[in-house]
């Protein structure tokens, strides 16, 4: 409780007063002491590096994995070593990031941008993260813009920029702060020939009085600008020198040689080839003689730093791609090692122990309104299977949809569209692995009920017939409607997710219905897509026959039962007739079918084409090509102002979740919003305001993964105190977002004089903002939140007396602390795991 004070107490001197900066001359040298870095499975990223770096450029070289990287997110205060330290002027950063925060500018290798905004409002946004404000910022932002040759694109929206532009960006947002420590790790990719000798320039410049560390696979730039070269491979330091003396240890072991094609392979197995060119009808190799005599009929050629790279290096890296089954491996794996599948096999654990209850239990799973059947082996397993059917066909769709968007996310699909694999054997890859999820999820259900029988021990005998059955005839195939169907919304709804959600509840409940409807005398509904209208209906039936009843239909779900007389029945099953069976395959294979037309629909991760009618995502000519560049001095920008306050995070917090959804979803959002004015207060309030929070699912979810998906923890968490600044801004910013749009219901309230309703309402809106803060940063996703947050919706709509939101005239003032105290502990929580996620990254 002392830290979230203490965080409340930053907070508020944060919004009340600016810092200044540290009047403490700086030496400028950075000392690295054996700094080692370990992964899992005793992977190494840096063993007992040592190195001291004063000012000047620093170039960093070393093949894919040596540990550059590594290093850099380290010094970058991104990343924790595993021992080791990094003196900055002998203090220790690691111990003390703040330290080197104020007067870092870093370019990581892959890092992203939020698509809708403007580059003068990212710009300023990663300014307030440095802490940089005053009359001067605007004027600073238009001359690095300037300088980045961006002025004339500056207004349009970053997510249509070309790969070089957005380059460009990245190396302004890196000089906002006047950094005194530069970090550029491959900063020359993706710009053109001119472009990087702009960068080169720049370069130079900075180096004057500053410490700028250069990583980049294009060794002439590293040669041209570093004062200094260090050589890394597997995490270790092999050279540190300038260029020329580098040089210097290659000299006279630099030979060319004209082969045929036929010797070729015999020469590299003796030496270091380090060039090879067709010229004719021979091959002129460039090698390394190394500690050998140069070969006959050889010329000696200069030697260049590149020859000296590898000479100290000797590395050859080999893809190779993996067999179909390493892919759906692969897939299931990276989905189930997500602390979101994690907790819901937890969930499905506890769940499953109450699929089916005890006649004497105060709660029933399956109600017919003063029957229950006893448990026998029969009714245990139908009923689990119908649990396990209704509850993963609705809340199974939300936790794998988004497998396509992942690959995405990642650019791994980048990686998936060069290769050999055709677009239905890709599909079909996903499909499989929303498959296997949900049924492993289902098997360990399964088992669990097979458990809890043989452990009531209700003197029924065990027939595992009972429990099998159902599974592989119910639940198995309602699994594959509901993985096809995910596939599905991503193909034809790809950046559509809420219309994704709505669009399957829709749909959900119409199959749902199907179970209700009279099944034919074989014993099945061509509308019961999930088919489990064959149990209900055979239940059903035996009532009315037995008891000469009358009962048109039972209801799934957890339904609390009053103290009340009731009857047993022992129902001994259903009969898995042929029809049945026939009409589970033709759903099977009418999905599979979707799958596979879908294929034919597939963007394959060309959006471009994909999504050529849309005038967000179209990448018009780059204008500012066509503008000559004078450039810019350092000395002319204007000096930097330090603020450290939290306002602009907040208005661009809200900014970005204005702009997060279409057009069309604001018009719905609006339309609620004013329904909300004029609808009885009590719809309103049930069905309204629920509907609409619900709605911003897509805006709260990502509230603290955002950083992490766009890639911009990079910056954030290098940023000065991003747990007392970045963290509440967010909070803030939802909280006057989601006051907003509950304000209709708020003042009808408050003018009925009704203000304990006004304090469950904002209750409820503070614990599903505590909600999705926690689980966004426990589990580094958005899916979990999304799926509790449908499952308190859907039960505020079935059971207003459960609502999150309270109700009108019956409250349960035993809730409001509860729930208040719900939320302060996940606030608390949260900040506790994220300060932790920073120091240890």
């Amino acid at each position: 409780m002392s830290f979230f004070l203490k965080s409340l107490i930053s907070i508020y001197k944060m919004l009340k007063k600016q810092t200044t900066y540290s009047t403490k001359i700086l030496i400028m040298q950075l000392e690295i002491k054996i700094l080692t870095k370990m992964f899992g499975k005793g992977m190494v990223g840096l063993s007992d590096f040592s190195i001291i770096i004063e000012k000047g450029v620093l170039g960093l070289l070393g093949p894919n994995g040596a540990g550059k990287s590594t290093l850099m997110k380290i010094i970058a205060t991104i990343s924790k070593p595993t021992y080791g330290s990094v003196l900055l002027d002998g203090e220790d950063i690691v111990k003390n990031p703040d330290l080197i925060r104020k007067i870092l500018g870093y370019l990581p290798q892959d890092f992203g941008v939020y698509p809708n905004l403007n580059a003068y409002e990212f710009l300023k946004y990663i300014a307030a993260m440095k802490g940089v404000g005053g009359a001067g910022l605007n004027k600073r932002i238009d001359m690095l813009l300037e300088g980045v040759n961006l002025i004339a694109d500056a207004k349009r929206p970053i997510g249509t920029y070309s790969g070089g532009m957005k380059q460009r960006i990245g190396i302004a947002q890196a000089l906002l702060n006047d950094p005194k420590i530069l970090i550029f790790d491959e900063p020359t990719v993706g710009l053109d020939p001119e472009e990087r000798v702009r960068f080169r320039q720049l370069i130079s410049e900075m180096a004057g009085d500053a410490i700028v560390i250069l990583s980049s696979h294009i060794v002439s730039d590293i040669e041209t600008v570093a004062d200094e070269v260090a050589i890394i491979k597997s995490g270790m330091l092999i050279e540190k020198n300038t260029a020329p003396e580098m040089i210097s240890k290659v000299e006279n072991k630099i030979f060319e040689i004209a082969l045929s094609q036929s010797e070729v392979e015999r020469f590299k197995s003796q030496y270091l080839v380090v060039n090879t060119t067709r010229q004719s009808d021979k091959m002129l190799l460039r090698y390394i003689s190394g500690t050998h005599q140069p070969a006959a009929n050889s010329r000696p050629v200069n030697a260049t730093l590149e020859d000296a790279y590898l000479f100290l290096t000797k590395t050859q890296t080999v893809h190779t791609m993996r067999n179909l089954y390493n892919i759906i491996m692969g897939d299931y794996l990276q989905r189930s090692r997500s602390y979101a599948f994690l907790i819901t096999l937890a969930v499905t654990i506890y769940a499953a122990h109450s699929f089916v209850p005890l006649p004497e239990a105060g709660y029933t799973t399956l109600t017919i309104p003063g029957y229950r059947g006893v448990y026998n082996s029969a009714w245990a397993g139908h009923i689990s299977a119908l649990m396990s059917t209704v509850i993963l066909s609705l809340f199974g769709f939300y936790l794998i949809n988004g497998a396509i968007k992942k690959d995405i996310d990642t650019k791994v699909g980048l990686i998936i569209a060069s290769t050999s694999v055709t677009n239905f054997g890709y599909i079909f890859v996903k499909f499989l692995g929303n498959l296997m999820v949900l049924l492993t999820i289902s098997m360990i259900a399964l088992l669990v009920g097979i458990l809890m029988f043989l452990i009531q021990n209700s003197g029924y005998p065990f027939h595992i017939g009972d429990f099998l059955r159902p599974y592989f005839y119910m639940v198995v195939p309602s699994l594959i409607i509901v993985s096809g169907l995910a596939i599905l919304a991503e193909v034809f709804l790809s950046r559509k997710t809420i219309l994704q959600n709505v669009l399957y509840f829709f749909i959900f409940t119409f199959m749902l219905s199907g179970m209700m409807e009279k099944n034919d005398q074989h014993g099945s509904s061509i509308r019961d897509g999930f088919g489990m209208g064959i149990v209900t209906n055979s239940i059903k039936d035996q009532v009315n026959e037995q008891f000469n009843e009358n009962i048109d239909g039972v209801s799934l779900g957890y339904t609390i039962n009053k103290k009340e007389s009731f009857r047993t029945f022992e129902w001994k099953g259903v009969s898995w007739n042929t029809s049945y069976v026939l009409s589970r395959a033709v759903w099977i294979g009418f999905t599979l079918l979707l799958v596979y037309i879908s294929s034919f629909f597939f963007h394959r991760f060309d959006f471009k084409q994909a999504m050529k009618s849309s005038p967000v995502l179209k990448i018009p000519q780059e204008r500012s090509a066509a503008i000559s560049y004078a450039g810019f001095q350092r000395s002319a920008l204007p000096p930097v102002t330090p603020d450290y306050g939290i306002y602009l995070f907040l208005k661009t917090e809200l900014l970005l979740m204005v702009r997060k959804d279409s057009k069309w979803l604001w018009l719905l959002n609006i339309g609620l919003w004013v329904a909300m004015l004029f609808a009885p207060l009590a719809i309103a309030y049930v069905f309204l305001l629920p509907a609409l929070l619900f709605l911003q699912v897509n805006r709260i979810s990502d509230l603290t993964t955002k950083e992490v998906t766009n890639r911009l923890y990079y910056f954030t968490f290098a940023s000065y105190k991003p747990l007392q600044r970045m963290l509440p801004a967010q909070i803030l910013a939802v909280l006057g977002l989601l006051t907003i749009l509950a304000l209709p219901l708020i003042l009808r309230l408050l003018l009925n004089v009704n203000f304990i309703s006004v304090i469950q309402v904002l209750n409820g809106v503070v614990f599903i903002i505590a909600l999705s803060v926690f689980l966004g940063i426990l589990s580094g996703g958005k899916k979990l939140f999304e799926i509790l947050f449908f499952l308190l919706t859907y039960a505020a709509f079935q059971a207003p007396q459960i609502n999150y939101l309270g109700t009108i005239g019956e409250t349960n003032y035993a809730i409001l602390p509860i729930l208040l105290g719900t939320s302060i502990l996940l606030l608390i929580f949260s900040f506790m795991i994220r300060k932790s996620q920073i120091r240890n990254v």
